[in-house]
């Protein structure tokens, strides 16, 4: 994949959740995935209904330590999910009791579960009110573990550690760029996730940013083409967020915009807006605006006030995408989906500001 297709990007990995949805085999990372669903607001009814059905069937079985670490976790997470989606009432006593068997498996050595540093932070994840939680933030706040660190930093957003955040980012985006052709593929996923997901810790590089993660998404397109027809596990969840969130917010791109830009072009339209309201109101006061009785006052200042609005915004995105945006970011298809949705956030723009214009001048 030498130039990358965003918007068939998203068709096929749109395409691979489908696919993903019917595997009855790997719960813990199905369920991953629908966290990552959940938090994208694309968690279906159906699913719901598939970790409700997932929670009330199990019960944590002593004799069955080959898959009690991955069914306790897969359980807590599933009961997060619900948590979020307001359907976790009728599970509450019996999480109460999977939390109580999984404090059996607590190592205070190694100050992880089951002696599984992963599922450790999916548990931290899924249960904020966890009694180890600070001991488990203090162990991993070092990491360089490409791996887990994902969790890591969602676990320190549920907690509101933005200093924290800031200072690991920064770290990590400092030894990204020092070691840049020593990261493995493998871990490609975690580090273009990190960085662009959290890319507003440090919008002052947001270009560098930005051109890191393209150019791994482009490295690990191999790896994600051989996922789209394999099993879910955390690789793969980790990809299908990072390429939907890149597409999805490929299309704006405007934290490249400086600011100095987007503040004149919003001074642009408020000017004009301005000049409009000024100018109405001393043409009606004057009697201009129905000059022999040919056309209503209302139908003359509203036909004026789309005329001027068009022109003011489209001077605005003008000023914004040609002088602002346009050579700051090589990618031809990131320019047109910018081009696109400046057109579309302007004509709702301008229609929002006309009727409010519109109501305002027949009440002055």
């Amino acid at each position: 994949m030498e130039t990358i297709t965003l918007d068939s990007l998203k068709g096929n990995l749109l395409g691979w959740v489908d696919k993903i949805v019917q595997d009855q085999k790997h719960t813990l990372w199905k369920f991953w995935l629908y966290y990552f669903l959940m938090r994208n607001r694309q968690l279906k009814r159906s699913q719901i209904g598939e970790i409700e059905d997932f929670l009330s069937r199990y019960e944590p079985q002593q004799d069955d330590l080959q898959s009690l670490d991955e069914n306790i976790t897969t359980f807590l997470l599933g009961y997060r999910i619900l948590q979020f989606t307001g359907n976790e009432r009728q599970f509450r006593d019996k999480a109460e009791n999977v939390k109580e068997e999984l404090e059996r498996h607590w190592s205070d050595r190694d100050k992880n579960y089951f002696k599984n540093n992963l599922y450790t932070l999916i548990v931290l994840l899924s249960d904020k009110e966890n009694p180890h939680k600070d001991e488990i933030l203090k162990k991993y706040d070092m990491t360089k573990d490409y791996t887990i660190l994902p969790i890591f930093f969602m676990i320190l957003e549920g907690y509101d550690r933005k200093e924290v955040m800031k200072r690991v980012y920064t770290d990590l985006f400092e030894r990204i760029k020092e070691e840049y052709y020593e990261i493995r593929d493998s871990e490609k996923i975690y580090v273009a996730w990190i960085l662009w997901k959290y890319r507003r810790l440090l919008s002052s590089r947001i270009k560098e940013i930005r051109e890191i993660v393209l150019s791994y998404i482009s490295i690990i397109s191999d790896r994600i083409d051989r996922f789209k027809g394999g099993t879910p596990n955390l690789e793969t969840a980790f990809a299908y967020d990072l390429l939907y969130d890149f597409e999805k917010r490929s299309r704006i791109a405007f934290e490249e915009v400086p600011f100095i830009f987007r503040f004149f072009g919003i001074f642009n339209g408020l000017l004009f807006i301005m000049f409009i309201l000024i100018v109405d109101f001393n043409f009606w006061r004057g009697g201009y605006l129905h000059h022999k009785g040919f056309l209503s006052l209302a139908t003359l200042a509203n036909t004026m006030i789309v005329l001027i609005t068009v022109l003011g915004v489209y001077l605005s995105g003008f000023l914004i995408y040609e002088v602002g945006f346009k050579g700051i970011c090589a990618n031809e298809e990131m320019k047109e989906k910018l081009k696109e949705w400046l057109v579309q956030k302007y004509f709702w723009g301008f229609v929002v500001s006309g009727v409010i214009i519109g109501f305002v001048t027949q009440l002055i």
